[in-house]
């Protein structure tokens, strides 16, 4: 993803209970016009797997945040899984 001046590149996240099938993290929605909607790449329901090489199913929804915030004047790398079909994920790694 492009730098950010600030915030987390225009991204609402959610939290699921990751002991729940597909819990984690997830893009709950996309600001209008913000970083990451003018990327075209994230989508709503979105889960993201990693940030910058992080796990984050080992992090709780502020450190995702947190690390988010972190890198908008750098860039991010992130790895996101997207639902298609039943159970049938895609994994897509965004830089």
């Amino acid at each position: 993803m492009p730098k950010a001046s600030q915030g987390t590149y225009g991204i609402g996240l959610s939290q699921i209970d990751p002991q729940k099938p597909r819990g984690g993290i997830f893009i709950c929605a996309l600001q209008p016009k913000g970083i990451a909607e003018k990327d075209g790449r994230l989508h709503i329901d979105d889960r993201l797997l990693c940030i910058n090489d992080q796990n984050t199913d080992q992090m709780t929804y502020r450190d995702v945040v947190d690390a988010l915030k972190s890198t908008t004047k750098k860039g991010v790398s992130l790895l996101i899984a997207r639902y298609f079909v039943s159970s049938f994920y895609i994994v897509i790694f965004l830089t």
